[in-house]
């Protein structure tokens, strides 16, 4: 039987800087986690992609990801570039956790009909596939 694997879900408060991601990817090596995880949301203080470019540039160990990232609220092409990126300066050890949102709100702060947010995500994912394959997308 294979030994279970452990990722930690923190929240940031937008004040971290290069040595909190240092200290705090140390500590979450040490502690024995496999990875850490960001959650999505307009709410929170920051976007979850740039700090986990943070603790993925501050640790060659830790996997990094997203839980969820709210896929039908951003423009597909400039996330499936900054989901490129990451994974690149990752080493691949990024993990695109996606989902459909659940908070109306969200969707109405940024002008995204939110019945249609399954139907979007279906369509976004495609266009992430096409993207980066280096097939060209029209929509």
């Amino acid at each position: 039987m294979s030994k279970p694997t452990f990722y930690v879900h923190i929240g940031l408060d937008g004040s971290e800087g290069p040595e909190w991601f240092r200290s705090v990817s140390t500590e979450i090596e040490n502690l024995g986690f496999r990875g850490v995880f960001l959650a999505d949301s307009l709410g929170s203080k920051g976007e979850p992609l740039i700090p986990l470019t943070g603790f993925a540039l501050s640790s060659s160990k830790l996997s990094v990801g997203t839980c969820v990232y709210v896929l039908p609220l951003r423009n597909p092409l400039f996330a499936a570039k900054q989901v490129s990126s990451i994974h690149r300066l990752s080493g691949g050890r990024f993990i695109f956790g996606v989902g459909v949102g659940w908070r109306q709100w969200e969707f109405d702060a940024v002008g995204v009909e939110y019945a249609k947010r399954g139907r979007r995500t279906d369509e976004m994912l495609e266009i992430l596939r096409l993207a980066w394959r280096g097939d060209p997308v029209g929509y």
